[in-house]
């Protein structure tokens, strides 16, 4: 069955939706947690007959607003997060630029200005402990008074458990710094993937027998899992492949390895 493409709106000043039933947030990973939050969203914009939509900020304010270690490494750049989305048949994914000014915008005016009067949006899905606008000043209690004032419907969802852990990207972050890539998978979803163009290297793989890929990713923001050896699953121009990748000093090649 052919997969149905989000649509992904990046200028929204003239946009027309049917009674949109939209969710905010990074969703870094397209996690558990997130399809949770995701499939509340199709449910009810399903039972109205209107819209699901999903607000994004790209770049992550984390990478605008900090800079050296504070920075964050992402899960999946932007276009692995629209092909995830495509992959959940979301109708459309709204990106919003996110700069230094952005982000004084406060949490009264993000949902008057662009939520209710820009987008017209009939109800509201959130997630665990959601915040919103300048400084995370808005928290469920508060959404619960906008939504009364202008009038729209509002989910909130409990926390979601995996292994009696609550899901997040963060906690997904540190199990692949930490070379734990089935973890990782686990409360993804799906496996973890890396994706890149392949990119000429020294070939000193074919002399040896083992003929290898160099692959050059896009991003610099991508998360890299820690150095080491995985057994792999590739796809290449629609071919699957079982595969070995090497993260960092190659043992084989390179001498000064320890």
């Amino acid at each position: 069955m052919a997969i149905a493409l989000v649509k992904v709106i990046n200028d929204i000043s003239s946009i027309k939706l049917t009674r949109p039933v939209a969710t905010i947030g990074i969703f870094d990973g397209v996690h558990r947690a997130h399809r949770a939050v995701i499939d509340r969203l199709k449910v009810i914009a399903n039972d109205i007959a209107g819209e699901s939509v999903i607000v994004t900020l790209w770049p992550h304010p984390r990478i605008v607003l900090y800079s050296g270690e504070e920075q964050v490494k992402l899960l999946n750049t932007l276009d692995e997060k629209i092909v995830l989305l495509e992959d959940l048949e979301v109708d459309n994914l709204i990106i919003l630029p996110f700069n230094k000014t952005f982000a004084s915008t406060g949490f009264e005016d993000f949902i008057k200005n662009i939520l209710v009067d820009q987008l017209g949006i009939e109800h509201l899905v959130v997630g665990y402990n959601h915040q919103l606008g300048k400084d995370r000043e808005g928290n469920f209690s508060k959404l619960k008074l906008l939504a009364e004032q202008y009038k729209f419907g509002l989910t909130g969802l409990d926390p979601y458990l995996f292994n009696n852990e609550r899901v997040s990207s963060s906690r997904i972050r540190k199990y692949i710094l930490e070379g734990n890539i089935v973890e990782a998978g686990d409360n993804l979803g799906y496996p973890f993937f890396l994706s890149g163009k392949v990119i000429g290297g020294n070939k000193k793989g074919r002399d040896i027998g083992f003929p290898t890929a160099n692959i050059s990713i896009s991003d610099v923001h991508k998360i890299i899992p820690c150095n080491g050896v995985y057994a792999v699953f590739v796809t290449i121009e629609d071919k699957n492949f079982h595969g070995m990748m090497n993260i960092g000093c190659r043992p084989t090649v390179d001498k000064e390895c320890v």
